[in-house]
C-alpha cells in the first residue's frame, strides 16, 4: 500500500507509534499476524511449484491426449489459487514485527 493513500497525519502518528513500540516486545497478534503470513507465504510458493510441475508436463505430453485438458484445467486452478492467496496476503499487509 502507498503511502498516498494516507494523510500527513496519519503518518506522523503511525511514526509517533513505531517511537513509542520501541524496545518494546511483540504483542501476541502482531506474532499470530507474522504466523499467519508465514503460512500464506508457504501455501502461494507450494502452489507454484505445483503449478510449474503441471506445466512441465504439459509440454512433455502428446498434445491429442485427454491428459491435456486435465493439464490446462489444472494449470488454470493453480493460477487462481496463486492469486487468491495474494489477495489474502494483501489483505494483512506486511509483518508488524
Amino acid at each position: 500500500m502507498s503511502e498516498d493513500n494516507f494523510s500527513p497525519e496519519d503518518i506522523t502518528k503511525h511514526a509517533e507509534y513505531q517511537e513509542e513500540k520501541k524496545g518494546c516486545p511483540p504483542r501476541v497478534c502482531e506474532i499470530e499476524i507474522c504466523n499467519e503470513l508465514q503460512e500464506l507465504e508457504k501455501s502461494k510458493y507450494d502452489t507454484r511449484k505445483l503449478r510449474k510441475r503441471a506445466r512441465i508436463q504439459l509440454k512433455k505430453s502428446d498434445p491429442d491426449t485427454p491428459e491435456v485438458s486435465r493439464l490446462k484445467e489444472e494449470i488454470a486452478r493453480y493460477y487462481n489459487e496463486v492469486a487468491e492467496w495474494d489477495r489474502k496476503i494483501a489483505r494483512y499487509g506486511k509483518c508488524p514485527i
